[in-house]
């Protein structure tokens, strides 16, 4: 038996994938509020998505930047990153929101980075559920083989 014999199976992004890629279509908005789940996103989901996290819009999806990473989440605003992001999506369009499923007692979410995450992936989170340009239409939640996960949420832009 080789090294990689039953992994098959062990990544969240993929189950997302698997259960909401069907109904995305080119152009609509993959938004992952843990930056560094983008370039896997990005493999399992179908071509021609848009991609963004919470540092905004995502160059290269293939690749997490990670040049000032910390400055920049810390500086960035729910607002003003994501209204550009929806305001160009048309109505019919779908936008997916990748958050981390997150314990309070998880000990991997008091490092400084993933403090951070969590904090911007409740504002997320809450800014597309208030938004009322959309409606939530879709929720997937994951875990797998360990207690931590992520959960898709899809939306439907229903208006400009």
């Amino acid at each position: 038996q080789g090294f990689t014999d039953g992994i098959e199976g062990k990544s969240n992004a993929r189950d997302i994938a698997e259960k909401v890629g069907p109904l995305m279509r080119p152009r609509d908005l993959v938004v992952s509020t843990h930056p560094e789940q983008v370039p896997v996103l990005h493999y399992y989901l179908p071509g021609e998505l848009d991609y963004a996290t919470t540092l905004g819009p995502t160059a290269d999806p293939r690749v997490m930047d990670w040049r000032d990473a910390m400055d920049r989440l810390r500086n960035s605003d729910t607002e003003s990153a994501l209204d550009p992001l929806i305001a160009r999506l048309p109505p019919g369009g779908h936008v997916l929101l990748v958050r981390p499923i997150i314990g309070n007692d998880g000990p991997g979410w008091k490092a400084p980075w993933t403090k951070l995450v969590r904090k911007r992936s409740i504002r997320w989170g809450q800014a597309l559920a208030r938004d009322p340009r959309f409606l939530r239409i879709g929720r997937v939640s994951t875990r797998k083989l360990t207690r931590f996960g992520v959960r898709g949420m899809l939306y439907l832009k229903t208006s400009r």
